[in-house]
C-alpha cells in the first residue's frame, strides 16, 4: 500500500475517533441540559404561581373584590395544570377548597382561618417544589459527574489508540 493511501487511512481513522468522542460528548451534554431544563421549568413555574397567590393574599383584605378573585383564580388554575410532585395535587385541591370558602358571598367573620389555611397550602406546595428542585439538582450533578468520568475514560482510551496508531504508522514508514 502506498504511503499516501496509508496517510489517508490514518487521517480517516483519526477523524472517526474524534467523531465518536464528539458524539459521546454531545449526547451527555444534551442529557444534562434536559435534566437542568426539567428542574427549572415546572417547579419554577409553580413557585412563581404560589408567589403571586401569596402576594394577592398579603396585599388584599377580605372580602376580595371581583378583580382580586379573578386574578387569584387564574394563578390557581395555572397551578392546577402544573402539578408535578407527589402530594402537590392534594395541597392544590385543599387550596381550591379554601379559596371557594373565602369567595362565598355568605362568608362568616373576617376569613382569617381560611386565609391561614390558604397560606399553609401555599407553603406546602412551595416546600414540595423546593425539595423537588434540590432532589433533581442532585441527580443532575451526579449525571454530570458520571458524564465527566465516562468522557474522560473514552478520551483516554481514544488517546491511547491514537498514540498506538501513530507509533505503528511512523515505525512502519521508517522501516521502508
Amino acid at each position: 500500500m502506498k504511503s499516501i493511501n496509508k496517510l489517508r487511512l490514518g487521517f480517516g481513522f483519526i477523524f472517526l475517533i474524534v467523531a465518536v468522542f464528539a458524539a459521546n460528548a454531545l449526547f451527555y451534554i444534551h442529557e444534562i441540559s434536559k435534566s437542568a431544563k426539567a428542574i427549572l421549568s415546572n417547579n419554577y413555574e409553580t413557585l412563581s404561581f404560589t408567589g403571586e397567590m401569596r402576594k394577592i393574599i398579603d396585599q388584599n383584605s377580605v372580602p376580595w373584590n371581583a378583580d382580586t378573585k379573578n386574578v387569584f383564580n387564574r394563578f390557581l388554575t395555572f397551578q392546577e395544570h402544573n402539578i408535578t410532585e407527589k402530594g402537590e395535587r392534594e395541597a392544590t385541591a385543599k387550596l381550591r377548597v379554601a379559596f371557594r370558602q373565602l369567595t362565598k358571598p355568605d362568608l362568616t367573620g373576617d376569613g382569617i382561618g381560611t386565609i391561614t389555611e390558604m397560606r399553609n397550602q401555599l407553603r406546602q406546595i412551595e416546600s414540595l417544589n423546593m425539595t423537588a428542585i434540590l432532589r433533581k439538582d442532585a441527580i443532575a450533578q451526579k449525571s454530570a459527574a458520571n458524564a465527566i468520568v465516562l468522557l474522560s475514560l473514552i478520551g483516554g482510551c481514544l488517546f491511547m489508540l491514537l498514540i498506538s496508531f501513530s507509533m505503528n504508522f511512523f515505525k512502519h514508514n521508517m522501516e521502508k
